[in-house]
């Protein structure tokens, strides 16, 4: 019979091998996992899990000569998990982006609720 729940966060580890990437596990303190379970082992799990977004981004017109910007990037790196994401709708922000040293995901993007 299959048993579905959420994993407890000690547990994460036994979603190792599961995915092709054998090494990647969600951060405990940012994700919730919902597992399916059928005699106690994990026949399907599903990731709920937050996203650090960087992003909206301004500066008065008078101060767009890079120099306030790249002193922001310089103290929001310090603060980035290991991951993160930045959406653009203009090809400005996107060429910003790549300078800054972000790389275009292979993903879309859905917006649910």
């Amino acid at each position: 019979m299959i048993r579905v729940g959420i994993l407890d966060k000690s547990e994460y580890s036994r979603l190792l091998g599961l995915l092709p990437d054998n090494s990647w596990i969600p951060d405990p303190s940012i994700s919730r996992v919902v597992v399916a379970e059928d005699d106690g082992r994990i026949v399907g799990f599903w990731v709920g899990q937050m996203q650090f977004h960087v992003e909206p981004v301004w500066v008065h017109e008078e101060y767009r000569n890079g120099i306030a910007l790249g002193c922001m990037w310089k103290c929001v790196k310090q603060m980035l998990p290991k991951r993160y994401w930045a959406f653009s709708d203009s090809n400005q922000i996107s060429a910003y982006l790549k300078r800054l040293g972000l790389k275009r995901s292979q993903y879309e993007v859905y917006i649910g609720g």
